[in-house]
């Protein structure tokens, strides 16, 4: 027993020294130049280049549509008369949740929906400002 706690002083008493002299030696690392953006695009296919481009174009104009609009454009047709659509989405402050509410709660039984009527799923997804 004595034997392995000499053992196990000995070797750290040598480890340890060589270490703290190695770490102060030591060369920071070198982080790897970053590509330049124009490389990066040059990686793409044109056709990826066009798909990203369309997909950021469609974001910044969702992200500039006010949430009740956003909302309608989701729900708006579909067999939903413009009443309804309104009814639903005014005062929407997401229109992304209201829209889900509304289909599950319009959805088939079998679907995992509650299958509500249109009118009272219109009602139960409703959303006003005061109750958010």
């Amino acid at each position: 027993m004595r034997t392995r706690v000499l053992l196990a002083a000995l070797t750290l008493a040598l480890y340890v020294p060589l270490t703290l002299g190695a770490e102060r030696n030591a060369k920071p690392e070198e982080k790897p130049a970053a590509r330049p953006a124009s490389k990066l695009e040059t990686e793409l296919d044109p056709e990826t280049k066009a798909r990203l481009e369309e997909f950021e174009t469609k974001m910044k104009e969702l992200l500039a549509t006010p949430e009740p609009v956003a909302c309608y454009q989701l729900v708006g047709g579909d067999g939903m008369t413009v009443g309804l659509a309104v009814d639903l989405c005014s005062g929407t402050t997401n229109a992304v949740k209201t829209a889900r509410c509304f289909e599950q709660a319009f959805d088939h039984p079998d679907n995992g929906g509650l299958g509500l009527p249109r009118g009272l799923a219109v009602k139960l997804c409703s959303t006003s400002p005061a109750r958010e």
